[in-house]
Order: structure tokens, then C-alpha cells, then sequence
């Protein structure tokens, strides 16, 4: 059901002039496509390219689901480059694996990043990825009018001591992201 899962659904995607990313847009994620040379520099575009190699991949990994020893010795399987993507291992270029925060404290978007997004009219950015308490992040980017929310509640468990004693309307139970 996972693969199923991962094939209906995206890694970014754009409704009117919101961008919606799992992890978040850093400099170096900026109009990146794995295995391409070049940025692209609309989102939009972008975010069909980006899609595109996440499904290429999964078919990849449905071609060449176990790992394989090449003649060379390197081990190998389909989607690995996906996988990859997720975790730290793709340094800096991923939107799925960022942490917006510096010492747990929101911070605003860079000037390429916030540059990337007007250029394309992206006014807002949504992403999860980072657990930081009971409620959403919101930063407000006067000079371009962005707004970045970051919206991963997923410690918000009602069930932990004191959470009723502190905030008894806290009725959301279990959050999962």
C-alpha cells in the first residue's frame, strides 16, 4: 500500500498562488531536479519536472525493487535517488528533508528563495517535516508579501501529562504528519 501511496501522490505542488512542499525551499532545493544540470526557474515548471522524476523513479523501483551487484561491485536498486531524497543524504537539495528553524526559532526565507517564488507568484508556502509544538508557524515576508507556513503539529498528543492541565480545549488527540 506504501508504493500505491507514494505514486498517487507528489512532492510539491502548486494550487493558484500557494506552493505546498513537505520539508521547505532552501537555497540550494531552488528550482533543483535531481539528475539535471540546470535549474529551472519557474516553479510551476519546476514542480511538474520535480513530479516527473518522483514517478520515474517509482517506476524504476517497481522494475528493480532488490538491491543488485553491478559488475563494478556498486550495489544498486530501482528508486534509490528517491530514497535518497528523503534523508539527509541529499544534502541541501531536497524539499522533503529541511528544517526551517535556527535553534527552534522561525526564520524568514532567503532572498533566492523568496526571489524564486515572487518571480513565479507564489504568495505562500506550506510545509510540515519539522515538529515544533501544538501550533502552526506563520512568517510573514513584508518586502515580497510571502507568507511561509510551517504546519507540522505531529507532537501535539493530547495524551501526554499536563497537556488537558495547560490547554484544557486541546481536543485534537493524536496528530499524525
Amino acid at each position: 500500500w506504501m508504493l500505491e501511496f507514494l505514486q498517487l501522490g507528489v512532492i510539491a505542488l502548486v494550487v493558484d498562488d500557494t506552493l505546498f512542499v513537505h520539508g521547505g525551499l532552501q537555497d540550494e532545493s531552488v528550482g533543483h531536479v535531481p539528475g539535471r544540470d540546470s535549474e529551472i526557474t519557474s516553479v510551476r515548471e519546476w514542480v511538474v519536472a520535480l513530479n516527473a522524476w518522483k514517478d520515474k523513479e517509482l517506476s524504476e523501483f517497481v522494475r528493480q525493487p532488490r538491491w543488485q551487484k553491478a559488475a563494478s561491485g556498486q550495489r544498486s536498486r530501482g528508486g534509490a535517488s528517491l530514497i535518497e531524497y528523503g534523508t539527509p543524504g541529499a544534502g541541501k537539495k531536497t524539499v522533503i528533508y529541511y528544517n526551517p528553524f535556527d535553534d527552534g526559532n522561525p526564520v524568514k526565507r532567503s532572498e533566492k528563495v523568496r526571489r524564486f517564488l515572487d518571480k513565479s507568484g507564489i504568495k505562500c508556502t506550506i510545509s510540515g517535516h519539522q515538529p515544533h509544538g501544538s501550533t502552526p508557524t506563520v512568517v510573514r515576508h513584508m518586502e515580497t508579501g510571502l507568507l511561509a507556513i510551517t504546519a507540522d503539529t505531529s507532537r501535539s498528543d493530547t495524551s501526554g501529562i499536563g497537556s488537558k492541565v495547560f490547554n484544557p480545549l486541546n481536543n485534537r488527540g493524536h496528530a499524525i504528519s
